[in-house]
């Protein structure tokens, strides 16, 4: 038993493989032995992403992109368990990528060419929140988390509050969704108390009070706070950086 990873040395070859139509490159996955199976039907995730693809626009910074991310998100989350062990795995995420979710990432980044330029949605350099999968994962996850603390009916609500940029640029590149109470205190500000919502902080730049949070942070353990005063504080920080 095990799950399958794709180490870096092998992912360009594989990836180029696919591409042009042939299969996986021998000996390109390797198994990595552990007390579980996959964490979920891997290929039956790869396939019902790539059935939301037909009839849909291609997307771009104005259009269709982050609707069909939050999709995403929510099927990656529902196939895979949570607490397996792969999902710290850098291999297992770059796996996903490049072997079960290629067509899926060249269609929503490639254009008209149908072709990802940026190998870092496939886990292939850069961070990990940079791989596609993953950060689908991390979306849905962080929702999830809220949707659990606040006992609500839909468990992915907060999936579809703000934009990519809240989500990409201010929680996942500045390692935010790390810590799920400053994750969560941020998007109340910013996108409402509820789902749907009004800002709590309306007219609160995102992106000045992520350079503030990470101003505090360098100077201070935020996750020394209990939850209340950790909302306190960054409700102050918003009011400045309208």
């Amino acid at each position: 038993m095990g799950y399958p990873v794709l180490p870096p040395e092998r992912s360009r070859e594989t990836l180029e493989a696919l591409r042009t139509g042939g299969g996986v490159p021998s000996d390109a996955v390797v198994s990595v032995e552990t007390v579980n199976d996959a964490p979920g039907d891997l290929e039956a995730l790869g396939r019902k992403l790539r059935e939301l693809l037909p009839g849909r626009p291609l997307p771009d910074r104005s259009r269709g992109g982050f609707a069909f991310d939050v999709e995403a998100a929510k099927v990656i989350h529902q196939f895979l368990d949570r607490d397996h062990p792969a999902l710290t795995d850098r291999g297992f995420w770059r796996y996903l990528a490049v072997v079960e979710l290629h067509q899926v990432i060249d269609w929503r980044y490639g254009g008209r060419e149908g072709r990802a330029n940026n190998l870092r949605n496939f886990g292939i350099g850069g961070n990990l929140e940079e791989c596609y999968p993953y950060r689908c994962w991390l979306h849905a996850d962080i929702a999830y988390d809220i949707a659990y603390d606040e006992s609500s009916a839909d468990p992915y609500a907060w999936a579809s509050v703000g934009d990519p940029d809240i989500w990409r640029s201010h929680l996942f590149r500045q390692n935010w969704a790390r810590d799920r109470r400053v994750a969560k205190a941020f998007l109340k500000v910013i996108c409402g108390e509820t789902a749907g919502g009004k800002p709590i902080v309306p007219g609160c730049d995102p992106r000045k009070l992520a350079k503030e949070l990470r101003r505090i942070s360098a100077t201070f353990t935020l996750a020394a706070l209990d939850e209340q005063k950790l909302n306190q504080l960054i409700q102050e920080l918003a009011a400045r950086c309208r």
